[in-house]
């Protein structure tokens, strides 16, 4: 028989601390090693971030883009990545090259077989590349039922093939 996820009920107080958890855990794992987090904004979105940000208090300086600003600031100040993750998609690669999507809760929607791309008119400002911090973000993370489902079932069959061709040693009691 093979397990099944079931999803726990999460209020919504969960789904905002989870979220600034995540925050917190980006934002500290780019400190560590600057350049790990890849983030890939929505063109049409970036004058909405920066709206955003100044509402929390970040001022974009005179003459900085507001891209770089944008992103400077997701990655760098837990408060702005934990603002922006309400607009924004975590993204990771599996070794089947299918792109799992989480929303900035950590919310699992589904996988992809090439990365969507972004239109002006959606609400979404980032696409936020957690592959190379994934394992930091797991726990954090809704699982992917189906995919891990996957993941259990080749194990239980690979270790049901492996105890077929070599069993274990019969113990008998002296």
């Amino acid at each position: 028989m093979r397990p099944v996820y079931i999803p726990m009920k999460l209020t919504p107080e969960d789904d905002v601390k989870r979220k600034r958890e995540i925050a917190e855990l980006l934002v500290a794992a780019e400190t560590n090693c600057p350049g790990i987090i890849r983030v890939r904004p929505n063109a049409g979105r970036i004058s909405v971030a920066v709206q955003l940000l100044a509402e929390i208090g970040y001022r974009k300086p005179f003459l900085a883009s507001g891209r770089q600003f944008a992103i400077d600031s997701f990655l760098t100040y837990p408060d702005a990545c934990d603002c922006l993750l309400t607009y924004s998609f975590l993204i990771c690669e599996d070794d089947e090259r299918r792109h799992h999507i989480w929303n900035g809760y950590g919310v699992y929607k589904k996988w992809f077989g090439m990365l969507p791309r972004f239109e002006e008119h959606e609400p979404i400002i980032f696409a936020v590349n957690i592959q190379p911090v994934f394992l930091l973000l797991a726990d954090v993370l809704e699982p992917n039922s189906t995919w891990e489902a996957e993941q259990q079932a080749k194990i239980v069959d690979s270790l049901r093939e492996l105890f077929t061709k070599n069993p274990p040693p019969k113990v008998t009691d002296q």
